[in-house]
């Protein structure tokens, strides 16, 4: 039954699959991207590939995988997708354990920004990994949050 609520609500919207509560593999993300040239972090916004990834968790899942939020998705390894496969839900069940509620606090009740947030809204603070200032930079109208020394961008992956 629940696997029909989903199939009939999903398909006709022409929504991607939820990437949550289930582990899904370095393939599977690889797959659901394959033939876009746009940027990991846009591409992460595209609710008819994938649906729960918002602008946050986009800056946030690319920081935890180390890549650059500005890589072309066709140029990302299949180690990168791994990293991504592997971290993806540490990301968002941080996020979610921290806010313990249906919808996260910061974006409508106007709490501070949560410990569990590990880029996104902290623009000129340390990283957490290496201690250099976290980067802030529009990306199709969105705040995009990084740190430059943990997820280069080299020419190569530049579409």
């Amino acid at each position: 039954m629940r696997t029909f609520f989903f199939t009939s609500y999903f398909t006709p919207k022409k929504l991607g699959a939820e990437i949550w509560p289930m582990q899904r593999e370095g393939t599977w993300w690889q797959q659901t991207f394959a033939n876009l040239k746009s940027t990991i972090k846009i591409t992460l916004l595209k609710q008819d590939r994938v649906v729960g990834i918002g602008n946050i968790l986009a800056s946030e899942f690319c920081f935890a995988a180390k890549i650059s939020p500005f890589q072309s998705t066709h140029t990302i390894s299949m180690e990168q997708w791994n990293r991504l496969a592997e971290t993806y839900l540490q990301r968002l069940e941080a996020i979610l354990n921290e806010e313990r509620a249906e919808k996260i606090g910061y974006l409508f009740e106007g709490s501070g920004v949560p410990s569990s947030f590990q880029v996104y809204s902290r623009e000129g603070e340390p990283c957490p990994n290496c201690g250099d200032p976290i980067q802030k930079q529009q990306q199709s109208g969105r705040a995009t949050y990084w740190c430059a020394t943990c997820q280069p961008l080299r020419t190569s992956e530049i579409s």
